[in-house]
């Protein structure tokens, strides 16, 4: 595995719909913060690219902070529609992630390069509104 000193995880800090429950920083404190915005019910996340040399970004949601451990997204640098130079993905709420109005959840992020992954980055949380 990678130490956090040579592949930091993007840092998706948030803003879920206005609720202002935000987290900055990175593993590394090298990621500067991004953001999450909600309008009605598509879920917009953008965070800054890495910096080391990575091949993609796993993003993990879950209900609280600390407990992320649904793999949502595999999203490889070359992936059609991804830019690497701006990172970002949408979701759509009920959809994609089966929740609806009310209900809080928290996003985190690791990067990956030949195998292995770095830690993963700080949590970012909302409640869907």
């Amino acid at each position: 595995m990678y130490s956090p000193a040579h592949v930091v995880a993007a840092v998706v800090a948030a803003l879920i719909a206005g609720c202002g429950n935000s987290t900055s920083g990175s593993t590394a404190g090298e990621a500067a913060a991004g953001k999450a915005k909600l309008s009605a019910t598509q879920l917009d996340l953008k965070w800054n690219p890495n910096t080391d040399t990575i091949t993609g970004y796993l993003v993990y949601y879950g209900r609280s902070s600390d407990d992320t451990p649904t793999l949502l997204s595999d999203i490889s640098l070359d992936s059609p529609g991804f830019n690497p130079k701006t990172p970002s993905v949408s979701y759509i709420a009920e959809r994609d992630l089966s929740l609806t109005t009310g209900d809080f959840v928290c996003f985190r992020l690791k990067a990956y390069a030949r195998g292995l992954e770095s830690a993963f980055s700080e949590s970012t949380c909302g409640t869907i509104i």
